[in-house]
């Protein structure tokens, strides 16, 4: 095993070259507390490999389980968690990205604020995601922290490579690009 930041992660056979390897039993990376890394707008996008089809943390942004990206939810199911009480719920739809294949994914954020979940977008394989439901009874927690593959009580399971963190929402095309560069289309 490869130790980043003093928690074990394997590196696996990636999308491009190696990636990180996940066995959802306490592997993470922990990218440190500086506010850089917490913006109110944001786009986060990786390549996935898994079929876990149970709380699978893509990253978490505070010690509960609230402030996170979920893969699988239980499946067939992604969220954007801006608080517990503040989120999006994603279907499956049109792309299923729990088996066991690499697939780009992108969650999509334009704000911090109580209404901004209304915006928010799922993409797989540079299509968007259809919506489920969504919850904005509350306002968004604060960003006190980043794990990559981890939320409280819960681990990622799986292969992750290029997880890339934006400072924006990137554009539907600008995702579909990044996708098709990645898929050798």
């Amino acid at each position: 095993d490869q130790i980043l930041d003093g928690n074990a992660t394997g590196w696996s056979p990636g999308k491009y070259g190696n990636g990180m390897g996940f066995e959802g039993k306490g592997d993470y990376v922990d990218c440190g507390t500086d506010s850089s890394i917490f913006p109110d707008a944001f786009t986060v996008e990786a390549w996935v490999k898994t079929m876990e089809t149970h709380y699978n943390p893509l990253l978490g942004w505070t010690s509960a389980y609230s402030t996170a990206l979920y893969v699988t939810w239980p499946a067939p199911s992604s969220f954007i968690f801006l608080a517990e009480d503040n989120y999006r719920q994603f279907s499956h739809s049109p792309v299923n990205i729990i088996d066991g294949n690499w697939h780009h994914i992108a969650f999509v954020v334009t704000g911090n604020g109580q209404n901004d979940i209304d915006n928010a977008k799922m993409y797989a394989d540079g299509q968007e995601q259809t919506i489920a439901d969504t919850v904005k009874t509350g306002s968004p927690d604060a960003k006190t922290l980043c794990y990559i593959g981890r939320v409280i009580g819960y681990y990622f399971n799986g292969t992750l490579d290029e997880v890339r963190i934006y400072k924006r929402a990137l554009a539907p095309e600008e995702i579909r690009t990044h996708y098709l560069r990645g898929s050798g289309h």
